[in-house]
């Protein structure tokens, strides 16, 4: 991802590759939300992979010699993001168990 943030960059300029990225952030927002409402159960697998894979992710990325605050951030923020995935998992369950 630095790879091609940097060619971006390059190509484009900084401010323009900012707004790109920023932009392509809150679209996927808005996917994720559009995906959640469709199928709610496949959408909490999704968050619990995503946050398995980020933490391990960061977790080999720490250097015991230099672990930043940002790291342990990250990484408590990947453990919430399994925990909501768990939770759409579980509603998702509920509310096919309460469905007529």
């Amino acid at each position: 991802m630095p790879a091609i943030y940097a060619a971006m960059a390059r190509v484009l300029g900084a401010h323009l590759s900012q707004f790109i990225i920023g932009l392509f952030i809150a679209t996927m927002g808005f996917v994720a939300h559009r995906f959640k409402q469709r199928n709610q159960r496949w959408y909490g697998m999704v968050e619990v992979m995503i946050g398995i894979v980020s933490g391990f992710s960061i977790a080999f990325g720490m250097v015991p010699s230099h672990v930043v605050l940002a790291q342990w951030a990250s990484l408590i923020g990947c453990s919430y993001v399994i925990a909501r995935g768990l939770n759409n998992v579980s509603d998702a369950k509920a509310r096919v168990l309460l469905a007529p």
